[in-house]
């Protein structure tokens, strides 16, 4: 009887336990048009692309939803692009055909944060989502290089947040600027924990379990240390709601905000809401 009542605690326990790895945050990432600013607004973390709208509507400016700011390279798409100077240019990216900025650059910073960060934040967003965090190391090809970019990024981050101190931010990997920034980081975020998308090939590929793991330990290590929410977006075909919802439970069974959603960002994904 005894072992009995034993066996059932402890399946309680591993079941407390369990419960007590998700986490109680919410994300959405939402790059379409007509943007869905009353169903985001449920969301901690609410991502949407500032170019789809002229800036956060009245209504919502309570809340904190965060631009998406690519920080590591432009499109020439970009309003600002044409007043870039092409010595603030490092490379391209040739997956995206953009350019890639050489941060090391002051004068690029202060054009940055006064050019984009400025107009974002009179817009009404109180949080900046960062992409592109790594794109130096496509051109930056020694380590002194590459720690002159990296050190370049943590100054352009601290100088936001020391323009404006109530902002928050959430980063898109950039694991290795965590002990070079002072600003507030919310959430790190990261593509592909189960499944991603292969733009090359036009599909879906299950991502290795080495890989998995790899941002599974980088993940833990940037919670224990920093204190941060974590991220994972993971990318599933639009009709598959189930496979989606699946990817999910996954995701928050590792402690980790689950989205999925499309390649292109622009539907309502999936979370824990």
């Amino acid at each position: 009887m005894i072992r009995y009542y034993l066996a059932i605690l402890l399946v309680l326990l591993g079941l407390s336990a369990s419960a007590q790895v998700h986490s109680e945050q919410a994300a959405a990432f939402y790059y379409g048009p007509q943007i869905p600013w009353h169903t985001l607004s449920i969301y901690d973390f609410p991502v949407v692309e500032p170019d789809q709208a002229n800036g956060v509507p009245s209504a919502f400016r309570s809340q904190r939803f965060y631009a998406y700011v690519s920080l590591g390279e432009v499109l020439a798409s970009r309003p600002y692009f044409a007043n870039l100077k092409p010595e603030w240019l490092l490379g391209e990216n040739p997956d995206w055909g953009s350019h890639i900025f050489d941060l090391s650059s002051r004068e690029l910073r202060d054009f940055l944060v006064a050019q984009v960060i400025a107009p974002l934040w009179e817009q009404g967003y109180q949080g900046f989502f960062f992409d592109t965090l790594d794109s130096y190391q496509l051109v930056a090809n020694t380590p002194e290089k590459r720690q002159q970019q990296r050190q370049g990024l943590a100054a352009l981050i601290n100088q936001i947040a020391r323009r404006y101190p109530q902002a928050r931010f959430i980063f898109n990997r950039g694991f290795e600027l965590m002990p070079l920034v002072d600003a507030p980081v919310d959430a790190i975020a990261a593509e592909s924990l189960y499944q991603r998308w292969e733009a090359g090939k036009q599909r879906y590929a299950p991502v290795p379990e080495e890989d998995r793991q790899w941002l599974l330990n980088q993940f833990a290590a940037m919670r224990d240390q920093y204190q941060v929410e974590t991220i994972a977006i993971d990318y599933a075909p639009p009709a598959e709601r189930e496979q989606a919802r699946e990817l999910a439970r996954k995701i928050a069974g590792h402690g980790v905000i689950p989205w999925v959603t499309n390649p292109e960002l622009d539907m309502l994904g999936l979370g824990v809401r």
